[in-house]
């Protein structure tokens, strides 16, 4: 038996709004399980959001797994609202990120998949100034993606050319 038993719906307000039944909501963590997810990662998806239905969640592993990213469960897992991206999104934002000179797109949203999370012009403005920075880790870009707009603003305004300038920039943007 599932651990669908031991998850209480009522942690989690979207659940109360689903448009559909625990009978459906037991389908599709069913579904999570058949697909390769095991009963702690379903649980964590099924906490975070509403499912899709049993099709979208197949097809969303399958596209994931055209475009290159060998293990979709764990990138799911680690940011369950992947289930619900546009696939022509997350195909813009590889090929955004490959334009702007990154060698391994995949790779970056492998380690990191709430890259997806981010808008285009985002993660366009932050990919810009990371690629252009000497000496910047492979954490860089989820670094200052997740910093507010008004500090990544001001790190773009002075055009820093090392990562150890942006560091000192986000530094001071944090004490204002």
């Amino acid at each position: 038996m599932t651990s669908l038993a031991r998850i209480d719906l009522r942690r989690n307000a979207r659940h109360g709004m689903t448009a559909y039944g625990a009978d459906e909501a037991g389908r599709r963590y069913a579904h999570l399980i058949a697909c390769g997810f095991d009963e702690a990662e379903a649980d964590t998806v099924f906490e975070a959001i509403d499912l899709p239905d049993s099709a979208a969640i197949s097809l969303r592993i399958s596209d994931l797994r055209a475009l290159g990213f060998a293990d979709p469960v764990k990138m799911i897992t680690s940011s369950p609202p992947i289930l619900g991206y546009a696939i022509d999104n997350i195909r813009g934002k590889i090929s955004d990120l490959r334009a702007l000179g990154f060698a391994d797109p995949v790779k970056m949203i492998t380690s990191s998949p709430t890259i997806l999370g981010y808008a285009p012009a985002r993660v366009r403005l932050v990919g810009g100034i990371v690629i252009a920075a000497a000496g910047a880790p492979p954490s860089a870009m989820m670094n200052l993606l997740s910093k507010r707009r008004e500090i990544i603003e001001r790190v773009a305004a002075a055009r820093p050319t090392t990562w150890g300038e942006i560091r000192a920039i986000m530094k001071m943007g944090q004490a204002a």
